[in-house]
């Protein structure tokens, strides 16, 4: 891993830390706090009635450990209440993906395009408590659409399943949450380096998460996020190829822009590679946009 990137990053984290922190101590209290706005953990908050979120983000990523691999993908995702706050429908409509490898001793390759579609249903199975100790949960269950080409490594090609359990908790200054979830793709072939198809074989993934936000004013928040993703590959030879990425991600988030019909939210964060088989360094843009969509 090349730690003296990872330790620059951080001390920018920190620097941007210790000004709003300042600028925070001075603030009255205001406003409900930012939610529903994490990087890489999903905060167990469906959207309000009336209320549409747009979200896009912006990640590039640089792995140093065989030469030089940099992937980047954009992704916009739309988030809507369904009658209510209990039932909220989402979707990917857009994921772009792009990689470049420069291994050492072998020829480079570049590959990019749209990747596969997620259709999600969220329901909101309790509130957060603020008086108490009962936290928001907020299942999802999603349909992947294999939108995205197999063949350059963009998707498997078979519809998948999801399942993400978000449950969160606001304890003033901070909010925890915790996700765990799973992934199913099944038949999943590919084709082999020898000509052909690989047999089908059904393909699991698990994900495993928790962060810690500072919530060091109501639009100025700061985000400790750790995940962990088991995934199982076939390669070019049929084998099936265990995978384990967990990445520490340190993070900042605010509000631009806080009005009665629409909020604008943005944030960025240092995805930090802890695993063989995660990135070295990244990084996270975000940026949000809520506003009403009918009157309630």
């Amino acid at each position: 891993m090349n730690h003296p990137r990872a330790f620059q990053a951080l001390l920018t984290i920190v620097a941007m830390a210790v000004v709003a922190i300042v600028s925070a101590q001075a603030q009255e209290e205001g406003p409900q706090h930012i939610s529903d706005n994490s990087f890489l953990i999903e905060e167990a908050y469906n959207q309000e009635p009336g209320v549409v979120q747009h979200i896009f983000t912006w990640v590039p990523t640089w792995d140093f450990g065989d030469g030089e691999l940099r992937e980047f993908t954009f992704q916009y995702v739309m988030e809507l209440p369904v009658g209510s706050q209990t039932h909220q429908f989402s979707f990917t409509p857009i994921v772009f993906e792009h990689f470049s490898d420069d291994p050492d001793g072998a020829p480079r390759e570049e590959e990019g395009g749209w990747g596969d579609t997620f259709l999600n249903y969220r329901y909101q199975l309790t509130m957060d408590d603020e008086c108490g100790w009962t936290p928001a949960i907020a299942p999802r269950i999603s349909l992947i659409l294999p939108t995205g080409d197999e063949d350059r490594g963009l998707g498997t090609g078979e519809v998948g399943y999801q399942f993400n359990l978000p449950i969160s908790k606001q304890l003033e200054p901070f909010a925890f949450h915790f996700n765990a979830g799973t992934t199913f793709f099944p038949d999943v072939s590919v084709e082999l380096a020898g000509g052909g198809d690989s047999p089908g074989r059904d393909s699991n993934g698990y994900n495993l998460g928790a962060s810690a936000i500072w919530l060091a004013s109501y639009d100025v928040n700061f985000l400790l996020e750790f995940v962990s993703f088991w995934d199982e590959e076939l390669d070019d030879l049929g084998n099936v190829d265990d995978t384990t990425t967990v990445l520490l991600n340190p993070g900042v988030r605010g509000a631009l822009y806080t009005g009665e019909e629409v909020q604008w939210v943005v944030g960025a964060g240092v995805p930090i590679g802890v695993s063989e088989d995660a990135p070295d360094i990244g990084l996270f843009l975000y940026m949000s946009v809520e506003h009403n969509f009918r009157n309630m």
